[in-house]
């Protein structure tokens, strides 16, 4: 059993959940994902779409990396680069 104690200001609130003030980034190729972004978002923490917002990325290595246009956008003329 975990017992959470709180010193100081007694009027600030609690913040619980083991991710809080922590944000995910899953990869589509991670088994299990909506299970594992549920429990991510139980456990006080977020999932964001974006990998450059997430201070952890969840990948599986064991999988065949995604098409190169995912990996390389610029090469399918899918990003503009300046103008």
């Amino acid at each position: 059993m975990v017992v959470i104690t709180q010193e100081g200001n007694l009027s600030a609130p609690l913040t619980t959940g083991l991710f809080h003030d922590l944000s995910f980034w899953v990869s589509l190729t991670v088994p299990g994902r909506g299970k594992l972004i549920e429990d991510i978002k139980k456990n006080g923490g977020t999932v964001s779409q974006a990998e450059r917002h997430a201070t952890y990325l969840l990948v599986d290595d064991r999988k065949p990396p995604l098409p190169d246009q995912l990996h390389d956008p610029k090469r399918f003329g899918l990003l503009r680069y300046g103008n």
